[in-house]
């Protein structure tokens, strides 16, 4: 027992003990005592580091990448440089020089920039480095003999060694050549040997300056152990940090027309909410009710029941399909890293479904004509064919003004990025162009390599098919014997035209919203 009391005895000192050392400790809890001296020191050592110059970092052990690096400097240093392109050069030069040192500026430049393309035998094509970082450096406004600018390259790879081409039964088989997996390309495949490269590079280079120095390191990386050549063109304006779109007179009259349509629409919605005080058979209300944005999103919104209710149900999974269709086709086709990947699942059953767009456009064609030819065989006598068109017309045009209108004017400048100018500025060109033939409903007859919204190919499709199925049935309520003769040779040749355009052209028999 009284083992038991010593051991209870010691348990209570040691607490104490542990308590008394806490104590001491929380007294001392930040409190740095410093010595007179010691501090004097101390205001010496801060006072000569003020007026000490900054000096250079030290230079890093050299290494692999310095290595690297001397190479492509003295890659660079043995091609002959304009008058034009030293400024480039130097600036270059002392990148890769602040590089060796790890000197922040030449560091952060480097860094934003792909150094070598990855990922190429597995699709990803685009090669785009670090677009914001390039773009946004902190010291770009202060330090401006800093600035640097983004340029997008385009790289086609050929092998050098002129082997025949043969047959590749094996394409995965792992002792092959490497250039013979890139050169074979299976139908509905992204090809292996192009590439995009986005580049940071000092902004006094212009884009020739660029293409040499991205060869140099291509050269040096692990496409360039086989030799293959290199064709490099940068055809798109490089981007830089200052360079602000400024707003030309159509971008002003897309807000001026839009603003005045909007202020028009809230007015006529006011003056058709006080019904009592219009004229139900005047003009004037007439007008008024066509703008009232009340009325027109309750005629959207309703729901004709005329038998024909599952047609909405129909259009409502098609264009699901439709729009799950075309954002597989834009990711599939920009900056994804499994191109191979995405390229395997077309051929499976389900991803042929699915990319089988045209079917899902079909639809909406039969539906049109379904109904086209319902609301025309209510007329017991049939309106002017002319007039018929023209509605049909106006009710496609106007929509599709606007939206065209917006492409021109306001689209150009509603987002950034390393592609942005690619994308954008083609298809802005081409409606700027073109636009006119839109409005005609002409674009898919006429210079259709710049064809305004590609994906308004559908609507004088719409049209035309409207046209023609007015113009048989008026024949047909006419000559019925020879609206059904018409009737048949138009469907005839709708089955027969396609595989002969596709014959002379060489297409596919099959169209796939693919990378293609």
């Amino acid at each position: 027992m009284k083992y038991i009391y010593l051991i209870f005895l010691g348990i209570i000192a040691i607490n104490k003990i542990k308590c008394h050392v806490t104590d001491r400790s929380k007294q001392s809890d930040g409190v740095t005592t410093v010595l007179p001296e010691e501090n004097e020191t101390r205001n010496m050592m801060a006072k000569e580091l003020s007026e000490k110059k900054l000096e250079s970092p030290k230079k890093v052990q050299d290494g692999e990448t310095s290595v690297y690096l001397d190479d492509v400097l003295f890659a660079l240093k043995n091609q002959n440089w304009t008058a034009e392109e030293e400024p480039c050069f130097n600036h270059i030069n002392r990148l890769l020089h602040g590089l060796q040192n790890f000197t922040l500026w030449a560091v952060w430049d480097w860094d934003s920039l792909a150094s070598e393309p990855q990922g190429l035998l597995f699709g990803n094509r685009y090669q785009l480095g670090n677009f914001d970082q390039c773009m946004n450096a902190p010291w770009s406004k202060t330090h401006p003999e800093l600035k640097t600018k983004y340029c997008l390259a385009e790289i086609v790879l050929e092998r050098t060694d002129k082997a025949v081409r043969r047959r590749v039964d094996k394409p995965y088989y792992p002792y092959q050549s490497a250039l013979d997996f890139i050169e074979h390309r299976p139908p509905h495949t992204r090809p292996l040997n192009e590439l995009t490269w986005g580049a940071c590079v000092p902004a006094a280079c212009a884009p020739r300056t660029v293409e040499r120095l991205l060869a140099v390191m291509l050269a040096r990386s692990h496409l360039g152990a086989a030799g293959m050549r290199a064709n490099i063109s940068i055809s798109e304006p490089c981007q830089s940090g200052d360079d602000e779109m400024e707003y030309d007179a159509l971008f002003y009259a897309f807000f001026i027309v839009m603003g005045s349509i909007t202020v028009t629409a809230l007015i006529c919605t006011y003056l058709n909410c006080q019904r009592k005080e219009l004229d139900p058979n005047s003009r004037r209300t007439g007008f008024i009710q066509s703008f009232c944005i009340k009325e027109n999103a309750l005629d959207l919104l309703r729901m004709k029941k005329e038998g024909i209710e599952v047609f909405y149900g129909i259009r409502f999974f098609t264009i699901c399909l439709i729009v799950l269709d075309h954002q597989i086709g834009i990711s599939n086709s920009g900056p994804i890293s499994d191109g191979m990947t995405s390229d395997q699942e077309v051929q499976t059953p389900l991803g042929l479904l699915i990319l089988h767009d045209d079917l899902f456009v079909d639809t909406f064609f039969l539906l049109s004509g379904f109904l086209t030819i319902t609301n025309i065989a209510k007329f017991k006598r049939l309106p002017n064919p002319l007039f018929i068109i023209l509605k049909r017309y106006v009710r496609l045009v106007v929509a599709f003004a606007v939206v065209i209108f917006y492409v021109c004017a306001v689209y150009p400048y509603t987002g950034t990025g390393p592609l942005w100018h690619k994308a954008v500025s083609h298809e802005t060109e081409q409606c700027r162009k073109n636009w006119w033939l839109n409005l005609l409903m002409l674009h898919n007859y006429i210079d259709t390599e710049n064809i305004c919204i590609v994906v308004s190919w559908y609507i004088p499709c719409d049209f035309h098919f409207f046209v023609v199925t007015v113009l048989i049935y008026c024949v047909y309520r006419s000559l019925p014997k020879l609206g059904l003769v018409l009737a048949a040779l138009v469907t005839t040749a709708a089955l027969v035209l396609p595989g002969i355009v596709n014959y002379i052209y060489d297409l596919s028999a099959v169209q796939l919203f693919t990378f293609e």
